[in-house]
């Protein structure tokens, strides 16, 4: 099953779907009240998030309670697709409006291929931050993978970015990191109340799911007993009905297992979700 073959939790590579909950809060008439707090926009990235696992889209488990509570007050979109299915392409695309090709580079035949050389977005390309800059908003970007950092060209129009400090086997916590979760609700905090702002918040928890065990969430659904089959394990990163080696953990675990490990891993990415939510209705 496509939901827990880990080629679909591999966000190094892999946004199945891109999931962007663009959340407005705060004062959207055309006419802001001078007395009111200044208008937001959040858009929150999760790398590896698949639709058919969410239950506002049909899932048969409870995995996003707080997701879709936010779909059922919100729009949701069912008909929505990646301009790519690797993750630094796809957040060109999403902090662009462009093509990703954009920012993948031409090299000479003796130059050796790699993400270093590949990939930089050119300084006078369009981007959403900048737009939101230009008319007086604060900007951050809140980030959780090593890919989406300066390094590529994603710094530009950001007054704030906090690049992540961890690689893909090590979670924020884990090292007594702020989540880019927290570090938005702490930089929102202290922005003044009538300033307007847009944050950009990239979260990688479920690429980590193959190898941070987590006993509460990885049994927190219990696996499908028509998915007790064990899945072979091959040698390549792109693969179908099998479990790439980089991701394999050793052991017999069955289908039912990683689906049920990936499933657990959204419930806690969805409390995670919440906590986030109500911080933001207590602010107003």
């Amino acid at each position: 099953m496509d939901g827990v073959r880990p080629t679909a939790g591999e966000a190094r590579r892999w946004l199945a779907p891109l999931v962007g909950a663009a959340l407005a809060f705060a004062g959207c008439s055309q006419t802001p009240d001078p007395g009111a707090g200044g208008r937001g926009f959040l858009v929150v990235v999760v790398d590896a998030l698949r639709a058919d696992h969410l239950g506002c889209y049909g899932y048969d488990r409870d995995t996003s309670p707080n997701l879709d509570a936010l779909a059922t007050s919100g729009v949701l979109f069912e008909q929505a697709w990646s301009t790519a299915p690797q993750l630094l392409p796809a957040h060109v695309s999403l902090l662009t409006g462009c093509d990703p090709n954009l920012a993948r580079r031409e090299l000479p035949p003796q130059v050796p291929p790699s993400m270093l050389t590949e990939w930089f977005i050119p300084y006078d390309t369009p981007r959403l931050a900048t737009e939101f800059l230009s008319r007086g908003y604060a900007t951050g970007a809140f980030l959780d993978h090593p890919w989406i950092a300066p390094l590529y060209g994603f710094r530009p129009g950001f007054s704030e970015f906090r690049e992540t400090q961890v690689d893909e086997r090590r979670r924020p916590q884990d090292l007594a990191f702020p989540t880019p979760l927290q570090a938005f609700e702490q930089w929102l905090r202290n922005q003044p109340r009538s300033q307007d702002w847009f944050a950009y918040v990239q979260l990688h928890d479920l690429g980590r799911t193959w190898h941070n065990p987590d006993p509460k969430w990885d049994t927190f659904f219990e696996p499908r007993a028509e998915l007790s089959g064990v899945p072979p394990v091959g040698e390549a990163d792109h693969l179908f009905f099998a479990v790439p080696r980089a991701r394999w953990g050793g052991g017999v675990r069955s289908l039912g297992e990683y689906e049920a490990q990936y499933d657990g891993a959204i419930r806690r990415l969805d409390q995670d979700l919440g906590w986030l939510l109500a911080k933001l209705q207590q602010q107003g």
